[in-house]
């Protein structure tokens, strides 16, 4: 059977549609976006250069029907777009653009399909043509179930209640106006005119892939031709749903249109379309629950606001209610008569009230939350592999001043000023660090809280002393690391080589209990003993106890919270303040409870937070340096406070212990230090970038310390060296590791914390009842977040990103940053197109390519990873992982693309094939 242009199609001559397009082919080229081959100047069918091939062979074969429509890649990231050839002065331009202002395209609820682009072409000035992201037809594949159907449902109710909340009436909000973004469904991608085949002309084989599967699709509504704003009156049959009342004589309600069509819509997609979904003969029982029923009326009547001054009400008030058919303020001044605007509403809300009755699904107009059957777990989504940005920040030369970080201090300031105001405040100083310096610092409150005169409570700086508790243990890790790096030390020494007395019992409690109650003696060694090593230490994986010795209670659980009246007990108190003052003031006490008491759990088996462990780890360290447990403050005044220039850290000592309200002798390594928002933000800044001649670590050295070394069963929470690592989604949702340390003794708290990918971090430090530093912390973090996520992206994709060509023009590449990683579109090597090479069964080439920075400046490898694997929800970025450094040639790796030269000349280099591409366009 042929069709309308079927000839012209074989002889390989465009069509009437697509003539214009390829007309305006370089100006496209020139406005950043790139036509399919065959609109290419020149172009010429491949199936006419050899006898026996037809077009439905090739790619290039497949037309573009519509005259005003046409997809194109763009060259700035390599994405299929939608271009929409259209009259200036269109509704479509004003309304598309005003629906895709920064403050409405981020808002959840917009379902409007974006405009991203106006091009204006000056041999057409009549015209424009609007750029758009690509979508997919909504019924490519049908929705299979009716949580499937009610996603529909919940999506365009919530964006039609967005129009009309601001004012805009689609008019033609039928089926063919909804779409779907059909990324997560198809993540190798389709061809834009043939939904059914891949973007490089083959064909798609296989099941249709499920939404429920991939966590559910986002529908957008499209093509706002005729469309109306600030109009609570119109004229004119349009649309492909035809409405008894629409008239170009008699004024009608557009909002109450739209209703009347998504309605309509409902019932031929889903209740026609899909009888098996519901059975369609109890819809009348399911009316009886009428809060879902009103709930929903009551968001659509009260969606859109019309102007007061006219006639006084709102869309939706009682005397405009939808169901007030014979009101004078109606959809018309007339009931309807062909099909009833009433019934099309039962049925609508009928549907959802038999899910809501039966409880198949919850309702909620929130984007995010998932539509649970009874009994069954959520469906996981396929975690998406995303490489890390290169840390590009490090090398900043000043710290950053765009308007977004001057906004963020404003907020920031704002909070932290409400909060140090708050009773159970003293005072909060707060330091954003970069490497280069802070982007903000400054303090709050009062210096000394406790003063009866406010004329001598005085006001905290940036050089004023905070007790930073177990902050210390950072320290204490850090001298470490620094004699290790001088080969005084190993992370995997037993602590006996250093501590001559250290031993401990090696059976668990039952073998204790049992010989303290007339067996053998407490501490009798029965079994071989695991090593504990300065590694354990570090990370509190040694097995050792919080506080040894330990606080004991004979009366338990009965306490008396007045230490008078409870003479039994040795170290109990109510306030730390009081436990604390009763410390050992020699090592002894300390190694003799641990020789004698069981372990809480075997060396390497979870975390045990331990300040014993990390006392006896300083002692350790303060021998491996020469010393004694008493010359530890010294030692770290000479390798640290002293190298970096911190004016104001010290731990007390036998000097400083009248100054202060707490001395801590043997117990400094694990929480006796004093210091400043000053001298964190210079200590901050060594970690941020090791690179810089004040670091005390070479680069190797802090990369073997930033490391987890357990992750508890949260997915939130790991432990390192002795880094308190948590997880906090960026800006784009992929979750970051931020190394942190919190502090808490007494009234003082505080917490310092990095984040080494985005090269920022946060430095707390509070007086008071309140503990939570850590939180505040994480507000600040997220508060300056997106500032620090977009000059990353920004900065890498002013290095890294563009349209790349060799001179002889036959090799280009695209790569782009989106969602915080680089990726690579498009690779043409010496005329060959490498996602070919790698396509076969198992690689289509419609999917990207993940770029991998391997640490070392302008270097990255292209993580091909296995495409079969792709849709795995358990495999996350294993397949890239053991794919790096697959095959080499010409003495290179082929996955290597090193990149080089000014902002303005940057050039990309595939050794494996001697090629060198130049950057044409990047913005």
């Amino acid at each position: 059977m042929e069709f309308e242009g079927s000839d012209d199609i074989e002889e390989g001559r465009l069509l009437d549609s697509e003539t214009p397009w390829a007309e305006r082919y370089e100006f496209l080229k020139r406005s950043g976006y790139l036509l399919r081959p065959r609109y290419r100047p020149g172009w010429v069918a491949p199936w006419k250069l050899k006898p026996g091939l037809y077009s439905n062979d090739f790619e290039e074969g497949m037309t573009s029907w519509r005259i005003e429509l046409m997809d194109a890649q763009r060259l700035s990231d390599g994405k299929t777009v939608f271009l929409k050839h259209t009259k200036k002065d269109s509704p479509e331009v004003e309304i598309g653009q005003y629906l895709s202002s920064e403050e409405l395209r981020n808002n959840p609820r917009n379902h409007c399909l974006p405009v991203l682009e106006v091009l204006r072409n000056e041999d057409d000035l009549e015209h424009v043509i609007l750029v758009m992201p690509w979508l997919r037809r909504i019924d490519s594949p049908e929705p299979a179930s009716v949580r499937e159907c009610f996603d529909f449902v919940q999506q365009t109710l919530e964006g039609l209640v967005f129009m009309h909340e601001h004012k805009v009436a689609h008019r033609d909000c039928a089926i063919g106006n909804i779409m779907m973004d059909g990324r997560q469904l198809y993540p190798h991608g389709w061809h834009p005119q043939q939904g059914g085949f891949y973007p490089n002309g083959k064909l798609m084989r296989g099941e249709d892939p499920s939404r429920t599967a991939v966590g559910g699709v986002r529908y957008y509504f499209i093509d706002f031709g005729i469309s109306t704003k600030d109009q609570d009156e119109t004229l004119g049959i349009h649309g492909q749903e035809l409405s008894p009342e629409l008239s170009d004589t008699v004024p009608y309600n557009p909002y109450k249109l739209d209703v009347y069509i998504l309605g309509m819509t409902y019932q031929h997609f889903l209740i026609e379309g899909s009888r098996s979904l519901v059975d369609s003969n109890s819809l009348e029982e399911a009316i009886a629950p009428p809060s879902l029923i009103g709930q929903l009326l009551s968001r659509i009547q009260m969606a859109a606001k019309v102007d007061r001054s006219k006639k006084g009400r709102l869309i939706g008030e009682p005397d405009e209610s939808i169901n007030s058919w014979n009101n004078k303020n109606s959809l018309k001044r007339r009931p309807l008569f062909s099909i009833s605007e009433r019934l099309i509403y039962r049925s609508v809300f009928a549907t959802l009230a038999i899910c809501w009755c039966t409880g198949i699904l919850n309702f909620s107009f929130n984007r995010n939350a998932y539509l649970s059957w009874p009994g069954e777990p959520a469906p996981q989504k396929p975690y998406i592999c995303h490489p890390p940005l290169p840390a590009v920040l490090r090398s900043l030369p000043a710290p950053p001043s765009a308007p977004q970080f001057l906004t963020a201090a404003r907020t920031l300031d704002a909070a932290l000023t409400l909060r140090a105001a708050a009773p159970d405040m003293d005072s909060i100083s707060v330091a954003v660090v970069t490497p280069s310096g802070p982007v903000f610092s400054k303090t709050y409150g009062a210096l000394r809280a406790n003063e009866t005169d406010p004329r001598k409570r005085g006001k905290p700086d940036e050089d004023s002393l905070y007790r930073i508790a177990s902050i210390s243990k950072m320290f204490n890790v850090y001298e470490m690391m620094i004699l290790k790096e001088r080969g005084l030390l190993n992370w995997d020494d037993p602590v006996e080589k250093y501590v001559k007395n250290f031993a401990y019992y090696p059976n668990g409690w039952e073998e204790y209990l049992s010989q303290s109650q007339g067996g053998s003696a407490p501490g009798e060694r029965t079994r071989k003993k695991d090593p504990i090593t300065l590694r354990q230490l570090a990370t509190h994986m040694a097995g050792i106890g919080r506080d040894y010795p330990p606080v004991t209670i004979p009366s338990w659980p009965k306490i008396d919270p007045r230490p008078e009246r409870s003479p039994d007990v040795r170290y109990y108190s109510t306030t730390i303040g009081e436990i604390m003052h009763n410390l050992p003031n020699s090592t002894e006490p300390i190694l003799e409870t641990i020789k004698e008491l069981p372990l809480v759990a075997p060396p390497y088996t979870y975390p045990i937070y331990s300040n014993t462990g990390f006392n006896v780890l300083g002692w350790a360290v303060a021998a491996a340096a020469g010393g004694k447990p008493e010359d530890y403050p010294d030692i770290l005044h000479r390798d640290i406070f002293e190298p970096l220039g911190l004016s104001s850290a010290f731990n007390v000592t036998e000097k400083t212990a009248d100054n202060v309200d707490l001395a801590f002798g043997p117990y400094n390594p694990a929480g006796g230090q004093f210091s400043s928002l000053k001298d964190l933000t210079k200590v901050m800044q060594t970690f941020l970038n090791p690179s810089r001649k004040e670091s005390l670590l070479s680069p190797y050295t802090m990369r073997e310390w930033l490391r987890p070394l357990h992750g508890f069963p949260d997915d939130l929470t790991e432990v390192g060296a002795p880094w308190e690592i948590v997880k906090v989604p960026d800006t784009n949702g992929n979750p970051r590791r931020w190394y942190s340390k919190s502090g808490n003794l007494l009234t003082s708290h505080s917490n310092f914390i990095f984040d080494p990918t985005t090269s920022f971090g946060v430095i707390v430090l509070m007086t008071g009842l309140d503990h939570g530093a850590l939180k505040i912390a994480i507000n600040a973090i997220q508060i300056f977040q997106r500032a620090f996520d977009q000059l990353l992206e920004q900065t890498t994709m002013e290095l890294y990103g563009g349209y790349w060509k060799s001179d002889d023009g036959t090799s280009e590449m695209i790569t782009y940053v989106e969602k915080g990683s680089l990726w690579l579109s498009r690779l043409f090597l010496n005329g060959t197109d490498i996602f070919e090479v790698l396509e076969g069964p198992l690689y289509p080439r419609g999917r990207r390519y993940g770029i991998w920075t391997t640490g070392r400046d302008e270097e990255f490898r292209v993580a091909i990873g296995r495409a079969e694997l792709s849709g795995d929800v358990f495999v996350g970025c294993f397949p890239m992982w053991a794919t790096f450094d697959p095959i080499f040639a010409k003495g290179a790796p082929v996955d290597l693309i090193l990149f080089g030269g000014g902002v303005n000349e940057r050039a990309a280099k595939v050794s494996s094939v001697d090629v060198v591409m130049k950057r044409k366009y990047w913005r």
